[in-house]
């Protein structure tokens, strides 16, 4: 079965109630939904509170539905604003080392 269905549902009604639930909007790339896509990406769009609300919802989904990776882990991605990827890095890779 498709992974990506566990989290969309019939007609897209769970991607809808977690994105009303979290108050954002929660959205499938559409150039990356695309049966056999090795990775989907799911957008979320919202205040950073909501934001954060929804990724958890979409993990506990995912996890709730034995989805996630066969050691448990889930890949997330977070667009970093131009201007502030050097201080996420910091100085000689600090701020991404104390973080890994």
């Amino acid at each position: 079965a498709d992974r990506i269905g566990v989290l969309i549902g019939r007609a897209g009604s769970t991607i809808k109630e977690l994105g009303r639930l979290a108050g954002c909007k929660i959205w499938v790339d559409p150039q990356t939904n695309v049966p056999g896509y090795p990775i989907r990406y799911v957008n979320v769009q919202g205040p950073l509170s909501k934001v954060e609300a929804a990724k958890r919802l979409i993990r506990e989904r995912i996890e709730n539905q034995g989805q996630a990776s066969s050691d448990g882990t889930i890949r997330d991605t977070v667009q970093v604003p131009d201007h502030a990827v050097g201080a996420i890095i910091g100085k000689g890779g600090s701020g991404i080392k104390s973080i890994t």
